[in-house]
């Protein structure tokens, strides 16, 4: 499994990443046989390769799918603030179109072709012991007793939803406590889990580890004993690593190609 987060829009960055890991060839095609690829959140806003990054992982599922392989795309924050109008970090090329074409919410609603594929990916991902989420998964959210499925379904529903047309469940998977948003797994952040916290949150989603972007460190970090890796290693800052997971164990993957356990 290789996984990345908060590309925005830093399509090169992304490219020199995954070629430099055999995840791509040298002409973009697919080359990981049925090898995964986790894209934790976070390809929309900031950069001006928004559009090229998304056409390119949608592409590249197409081509995992036919050998076996997967590329799973996470919601993150940023991809709820577009749908919902809130455009703060987005870039003026996207906000400026051209005269006669759609609003930037428009060409991201559910009625476009991108918005419903948008739509169709889920906030928490579970494969085998390890759980993928863009923020984190927060005391909250467990005392609730969400399942995996449910916190997908109403994401996916309600993605871009504006205040006055959620439900109290819907505004907490939305807000600070909600999966998209919640930086407490990293030790330090305000409202930061306790070790039992994070033991309960394991338990209960039955997995070893927990992987999040969201939250910038200078390079891929194991955490909590290696129960959390924080993967956001400053893709939109022109620096970048990928996580990787080989056989039980967790690299840092480097531009260079290097592996480096964590």
């Amino acid at each position: 499994i290789v996984a990345v987060s908060d590309i925005h829009g830093h399509f090169d960055e992304l490219i020199l990443l995954l070629k430099a890991h055999g995840v791509i060839g040298k002409n973009l095609r697919w080359s990981f046989g049925q090898g995964h690829l986790v894209v934790v959140g976070d390809v929309l806003d900031r950069g001006i390769q928004v559009t090229e990054s998304l056409w390119f992982i949608r592409g590249l599922e197409e081509e995992a799918k036919r050998v076996g392989g997967r590329v799973h795309l996470l919601l993150g924050n940023h991809e709820n603030m577009v749908a919902a109008g809130d455009l703060r970090y987005t870039s003026p090329i996207y906000t400026y179109p051209p005269e006669g074409m759609p609003s930037l919410v428009a060409r991201f609603g559910s009625d476009s072709e991108l918005g419903r594929w948008l739509r169709s990916k889920p906030t928490l991902l579970k494969i085998g012991p390890l759980l993928f989420v863009h923020g984190g998964v927060s005391p909250e959210l467990l005392a609730r007793r969400f399942t995996l499925a449910t916190v997908n379904a109403m994401v996916r529903t309600h993605l871009g939803a504006l205040s006055d047309e959620r439900d109290e469940a819907v505004s907490f998977l939305l807000g600070p406590e909600g999966p998209l948003w919640f930086r407490g797994l990293i030790p330090g952040e305000e409202e930061a889990v306790t070790e039992v916290q994070l033991a309960q949150l394991l338990a209960y989603f039955k997995v070893k580890a927990l992987i999040v972007g969201h939250t910038t460190e200078s390079q891929v970090e194991a955490l909590h004993a290696g129960q959390v890796f924080a993967i956001d290693a400053g893709l939109k800052e022109g620096q970048g690593e990928l996580w990787i997971w080989d056989h039980g164990k967790a690299f840092r993957g480097l531009k260079d190609g290097q592996r480096i356990p964590l």
